[in-house]
């Protein structure tokens, strides 16, 4: 890894569970040299992207705050996302709709909405979700390069045959090619025993995934032809997502500003209720 990585890597043992560190601590659980771990901080602290709380204990800094902010106003994804998924998940009905984005080998939630009690505050924004499981998490690793999927599976394989995914490579390339093929996933019970989740992909300008629009339902019992007509409607949800992404990405279209600010009505054609 080059220096810059290992240093943004120091911010990755930030967590809820353990939200302060020392020095001592993170030379203990990184392996870097002291003198490596001290400047590293420093230089963190110098971004802003880590603060000095007293008695030699770093937290996250006040940079990240901004970063935030600006990711809230600014992200094309979840800009567009809060402006299509209100109507189409009036349309589903009961349910909570999410939009995922991969990070490394990380499933991080970015925006839901719900009409569930209690669903908001279990996913929070920002909140790691599991890697292999669930309808979402599935269907961005069916779009991922091959490289990068050979790379996930050689680092989590108890995680992937525990899901059902395959015991070796060429069972797991064979159920990614599948759900590939399948354009839509579905998982029962997975992460919520209660649930059934709905997830489609959602591609960037000159065609990578870039995350995924996900639904999830607790009706029961649960119909296959109801199923059937929700999963058309998710994969026209993302199809609308990604239709934006791409004309943000086109150089010849409009401005950014000037899509962005298209994001609203011109976007938003009508999900038919079956």
């Amino acid at each position: 890894m080059s220096s810059l990585v290992r240093m943004l890597g120091v911010l990755d043992v930030f967590s809820e569970d353990v939200p302060v560190w020392t020095v001592d601590r993170l030379v203990e659980e990184l392996g870097y040299s002291r003198s490596t771990a001290y400047r590293y901080v420093k230089e963190l602290c110098e971004a802003g992207l880590l603060a000095q709380i007293g008695g030699g204990n770093y937290m996250l800094g006040p940079r990240i705050i901004m970063m935030d902010r600006q990711i809230r106003i600014c992200d094309p994804l979840l800009a567009a996302g809060q402006k299509i998924m209100p109507g189409l998940l009036d349309m589903c009905g009961k349910g909570a709709l999410r939009i995922c984005c991969l990070y490394g080998d990380k499933l991080i939630l970015i925006h839901q909405i719900t009409n569930i009690s209690g669903l908001e505050e279990r996913y929070p924004r920002g909140l790691q979700m599991p890697r292999v499981l669930g309808a979402a998490s599935k269907l961005i690793l069916a779009h991922l390069p091959e490289r990068q999927a050979i790379k996930i599976f050689l680092h989590h394989q108890d995680e992937i045959k525990s899901a059902g995914l395959g015991e070796s490579w060429e069972d797991f390339r064979a159920n990614l090619r599948q759900m590939r093929l399948d354009k839509t996933s579905r998982a029962y019970g997975e992460i919520d025993p209660d649930a059934v989740g709905i997830a489609a992909p959602i591609f960037g300008g000159d065609g990578p995934i870039v995350g995924s629009l996900s639904l999830v339902v607790k009706e029961r019992p649960f119909s296959e032809k109801r199923l059937d007509t929700l999963s058309d409607q998710i994969q026209k949800g993302a199809a609308q997502l990604s239709k934006i992404i791409a004309d943000l990405s086109n150089p010849y279209s409009e401005s950014p500003s000037a899509v962005a600010m298209a994001i609203g009505p011109s976007h938003k054609e009508p999900l038919r209720r079956r």
